[in-house]
């Protein structure tokens, strides 16, 4: 297929492809979008799990805010397991930024693919 400037969309298509070479960048594979989403998705159920073990559990039990309730001492007994949670929670949490990072520096590349391959169709 032939456009009005003379050349066929497959030009087009590999000068793109020439181009997003030339700039570092490989084209967006379809199965590294699905594993970064698999992976956020597991991240957000376990930091999800532990933090409602944390909440439920720990921070809900009676008496944590009067130190003179016969079950204050617990929250004593339990810091260094929830704490030890919280932590995992946190690494959860920085795993889950660097993906939506990744997606977004992917998404912003299939835009900027998308508007190129535009630029380049026959008006």
């Amino acid at each position: 297929m032939t456009d009005t400037q003379g050349g066929n969309h497959t030009e087009q298509a590999e000068a793109i492809q020439a181009d997003t070479t030339k700039t570092n960048t490989a084209p967006v594979d379809a199965f590294q979008l699905e594993d970064l989403a698999i992976k956020l998705e597991a991240n957000i159920r376990r930091a999800s799990c532990i933090m409602a073990e944390i909440t439920t559990d720990y921070l809900g039990r009676p008496g944590l805010d009067n130190p003179n309730h016969p079950e204050a001492w617990t929250m004593f007994a339990g810091y260094e397991e929830y704490s030890i949670k919280a932590d995992i929670v946190y690494d959860y949490l920085v795993n889950l930024r660097d993906i939506s990072q990744e997606l977004t520096a992917i998404s912003r590349q299939v835009f900027d693919d998308m508007k190129r391959i535009r630029e380049a169709q026959p008006s």
